[in-house]
């Protein structure tokens, strides 16, 4: 299918050089600071191999910046980001990858560990909201096209918002069909999601800058997917105080509950986030994505 239906480079097009050392820079940024989130979690903050981790990664992240601001064929191409409309793609496409990853992450640890679901049941409940998802972004493409992508996003984002809510207030008595229809609401969500907010964060740039907006926005949704399960672990792990002093003399029923507030918070706050990063559709064309062109030319001055 690639071969048929993609377009080649395209005559008149110069090669674009590998930005070997913004992909090294990169790269290893990443790393210190997911591993330093980590440790972060498992060891303590105050740890001066966790606080210098930070460091580096913040340092490392500046350096990435500034060397692609000034680097002739950048990994990251960074005029993207004075098209408003990119930004508020960005925005949102960061926020709907966290969402995606962090949920993925923390829903079968809830059905295992708060609800007592085998790893195999917890899977299987995920299954049919998957296929959800898959089978809504036709309906959410067609819909970009034809009316405001405005709609989608924001009916997407209050989907998965209110899905992520409705978990975290249930408890030992909600049923396990119930929680897998929330689940399914999620991921439908995030299905509706997905197609405007490519479109919107593309369609206003000029021409020759779309391929490399394109991979910056992969990129950001796959950024905001590994930072989340890491923020929301520490989010977890905060509100179910389980580094504090006492939580080892607990019993059973006070580490579940204990347990269960953790989830009930670190839930309410991925719904608040997505929630909040809603207000980046202000930045984004209001019209259909095939009236966006027009847009364009004034978007990104």
């Amino acid at each position: 299918m690639a071969l048929v239906h993609l377009p080649g480079r395209g005559d008149g097009l110069p090669a674009r050089r590998l930005d070997l050392a913004g992909l090294l820079l990169l790269a290893g940024t990443l790393a210190v600071l997911l591993w330093a989130l980590s440790r972060g979690l498992q060891i303590g903050w105050d740890e001066p191999v966790v606080r210098g981790g930070l460091t580096a990664g913040g340092a490392g992240l500046i350096t990435f910046l500034l060397w692609e601001w000034f680097c002739p064929f950048p990994l990251l191409e960074l005029r993207v980001f004075r098209s408003r409309s990119f930004v508020g793609g960005f925005v949102l496409t960061l926020s709907m990858g966290g969402g995606l990853y962090a949920s993925t992450y923390l829903i079968p640890l809830y059905l295992q560990q708060v609800g007592h679901l085998s790893a195999s049941t917890a899977g299987l409940m995920m299954l049919p909201a998957g296929l959800a998802m898959a089978a809504t972004f036709p309906f959410a493409g067609r819909m970009t096209d034809r009316v405001s992508r405005a709609i989608p996003i924001l009916c997407g984002g209050l989907l998965f918002a209110a899905s992520c809510v409705l978990i975290a207030l249930a408890d030992l008595g909600t049923a396990v069909m119930l929680l897998a229809l929330w689940i399914l609401l999620g991921r439908i969500g995030l299905g509706l999601m997905m197609p405007p907010i490519t479109a919107g964060a593309l369609m206003t740039l000029e021409p020759h800058l779309v391929p490399q907006a394109s991979g910056a926005v992969n990129f950001g949704r796959q950024l905001g997917g590994s930072f989340s399960v890491s923020l929301i672990s520490i989010v977890l792990d905060a509100a179910a105080g389980t580094h504090a002093a006492g939580y080892a003399l607990l019993d059973e029923a006070e580490r579940r509950a204990a347990l269960g507030h953790g989830f009930h918070v670190a839930f309410l706050a991925l719904a608040g986030v997505l929630a909040l990063s809603l207000l980046a559709l202000l930045l984004m064309p209001r019209g259909p994505a095939r009236d966006a062109r027009q847009d364009g030319a004034r978007d990104a001055r």
